[in-house]
């Protein structure tokens, strides 16, 4: 996991509380390319304004995005990939898993990466021109993470550092 701040004093790890994952592997190159994850409709592509905020001032950056919408058992989910070099999708175009939406770049931070989550709809702000500039960036307990994002720590290993943080901020 990739942050300033993270591993900071008084802060927890980034795979404690960093509510997405970063993909930085050492074979992440500038020009590959980016996945649509599964099959939706992309809402929103761009640069936010003023960078991605918490809703309390806190920049995250997301640089070049594309966040699409993904219909799940009648639940609307939105994968966001954020950092891109370049955008190969429009706004409202329709994608299927495994099509090529981005190139892996380096936009809104110094390193190449994909920075990639996935935000329940409470969490998303459509009519803004920036999606995620009032919503919730850095979740402060467990059921802020819960009511927002949809928790990656499982999926890439992160459980361990993420449960015991959890129990310290519920």
């Amino acid at each position: 996991m990739t942050s300033s701040r993270c591993d900071e004093p008084g802060r927890p790890s980034c795979d404690a509380r960093h509510p997405s994952a970063d993909s930085l592997t050492g074979k992440t190159n500038l020009g590959d390319p980016i996945y649509a994850i599964a099959d939706g409709i992309v809402v929103q592509t761009g640069e936010p304004p003023n960078g991605a905020f918490d809703g309390q001032g806190n920049a995250g950056g997301f640089g070049y995005f594309v966040l699409i919408e993904h219909d799940v058992a009648g639940a609307k989910l939105y994968s966001v990939y954020a950092h891109n070099g370049e955008i190969l999708v429009a706004e409202g175009a329709i994608v299927s898993a495994g099509d090529q939406i981005a190139t892996m770049g380096k936009s809104g931070t110094r390193i190449v990466h994909l920075h990639f989550e996935i935000r329940r709809a409470v969490n998303v702000d459509l009519g803004a021109t920036n999606p995620f500039e009032t919503q919730i960036y850095w979740p402060s307990t467990v059921t802020e993470l819960k009511t927002n994002f949809v928790d990656l720590g499982p999926v890439f290993g992160y459980h361990s550092t993420y449960n015991n943080w959890a129990t310290h901020n519920r």
